[in-house]
């Protein structure tokens, strides 16, 4: 039986319905190296991410490589437990730009947020979490509002997609560019975490009443 109750027939359901999204996604894309999300499919709590990188690449799961570590890090500090989450991107697949040796990872463009949105937007109704943790402006803009800066408007709760309650903070890579400020920012991150967490136990709670 899962944190929410919810039964493991409902929840191989999910993972079903998970599955034959992933499928879907492949065929639709069949040059792109997918990496799709992972986790618990009845995840009290989802975190969203921009793209993957090259050791997502690699490995085929979502934040694995230097930034990955940092959120395991940040998670953990919050007992937080990963495998009891959802993480995932926005864009399922690297992008980059150069050729050969100087192929490297850049932002994902509007057009690829676009192209994504209606699949992301299906895999969180397929989870059904009442909370949506936003890393960075680009999940935040696809998901909260088109015009939000993390900066400004980090640590915030909005109404997200389905209604799920959105935080928007730092993405963990931009946090590791920051140099001589990562002190300062890795502070805000951790008040922002401090919240999601109070309203994750919050959400634990009423479940188990």
């Amino acid at each position: 039986m899962s944190l929410s109750g919810m039964t493991p027939r409902r929840i191989l359901a999910k993972r079903r319905s998970l599955a034959q999204l992933e499928h879907e996604m492949r065929r639709a894309l069949p040059l792109k190296r997918l990496v799709f999300g992972e986790g618990d499919p009845d995840a009290r709590l989802v975190i969203v991410g921009e793209a993957p990188g090259k050791e997502e690449e690699a490995l085929g799961r979502p934040f694995v490589g230097r930034a990955g570590q940092l959120l395991d890090q940040l998670l953990a500090e919050h007992s937080l437990k990963r495998q009891e989450l959802w993480i995932t991107n926005v864009v399922k697949w690297r992008p980059t730009e150069g050729e050969g040796s100087r192929l490297r990872t850049r932002a994902p463009r509007l057009s690829e947020v676009r192209m994504s949105q209606g699949w992301l937007a299906r895999e969180l109704e397929i989870i059904g979490s009442s909370l949506v943790l936003c890393l960075g402006n680009v999940a935040t803009r696809a998901l909260i509002d088109s015009h939000f800066q993390v900066s400004a408007d980090h640590g915030r709760w909005h109404t997200g997609v389905f209604g799920a309650a959105a935080l928007a903070t730092f993405h963990p890579a931009y946090v590791l560019r920051q140099g001589k400020r990562v002190g300062q920012v890795l502070a805000l991150v951790r008040q922002d975490l401090r919240k999601v967490k109070a309203r994750y136990e919050e959400l634990g709670q009423s479940v188990n009443r």
